[in-house]
């Protein structure tokens, strides 16, 4: 079996885990695998039309077999935001031009420190 065919097996396969866990319940405070999902498979928290169903093409020609209708892929954002980063002057700046109250030095210097 060529690399490609197990790859595209395996995220068909991942992708029909995830959706079996769409509307199922996890406990954060143990483990949120897909594995570990509250409920037997097919039990869901969130009502899911089980009756219609249709095949779910992906990016790439992956096609997910029966699927709910109710259940749809979007292709996600092509785009990459770009943000700049402000040096401690600028973030001076704006707090100590734009707040209405005065900071300290030593609250602002903590508030870095906290992202350091």
């Amino acid at each position: 079996m060529s690399t490609a065919a197990s790859s595209s097996d395996a995220l068909t396969t991942t992708i029909c885990n995830s959706i079996q866990a769409l509307g199922r319940g996890f406990d954060v405070t143990s483990d949120i695998r897909l594995l570990y999902c509250k409920g037997v498979p097919g039990s869901r928290l969130v009502l899911v039309d089980e009756e219609r169903r249709r095949d779910l093409v992906l990016c790439d020609g992956v096609v997910v077999p029966s699927v709910s209708v109710e259940i749809d892929c979007s292709t996600g954002q092509k785009t990459i935001e770009r943000i700049d980063v402000c040096s401690f002057h600028e973030v001076k700046f704006v707090f100590f031009f734009f707040l209405p109250y005065h900071l300290s030095w030593a609250c602002l210097n903590f508030c870095f420190w906290l992202v350091y």
